[in-house]
């Protein structure tokens, strides 16, 4: 099977299991729920199909980091580490089981809050 032929596949059943999904008395969505479908048109139809198109605005992205509902861009920055300090966050963000983001935005805050 070829490369091509594999990812075709792997869609296919993709798209199967949500097919399931969605034909299932199972469609409860949790309000911190959120998807995005820019690659997955199939997904986004059976989700419209399902829900409807105010129940998918309110589903599309990802949650706001400030704790408001619903969804959003959040502002972004972006900054260069040292292999030193890049290592140290991994570390840190393994020991704590979360995403080097999140420590990264906690020891932020807390610094901002000490000065």
């Amino acid at each position: 099977m070829t490369g091509h032929d594999e990812k075709h596949a792997a869609e296919n059943a993709r798209a199967d299991r949500l097919a399931d999904w969605a034909e299932s008395d199972d469609l409860e969505i949790a309000d911190s729920a959120s998807f995005v479908t820019d690659d997955d048109p199939v997904a986004e139809s059976l989700l419209r199909q399902a829900f409807g198109d105010a129940e998918l605005t309110r589903l599309r992205g990802r949650p706001a980091l400030d704790g408001s509902s619903g969804s959003g861009a959040s502002p972004r920055r972006q900054v260069r580490l040292s292999r030193q300090l890049d290592e140290a966050l991994a570390a840190r963000a393994a020991a704590e089981h979360r995403q080097p983001s999140a420590v990264i935005r906690d020891a932020i805050a807390a610094y901002l809050r000490a000065s």
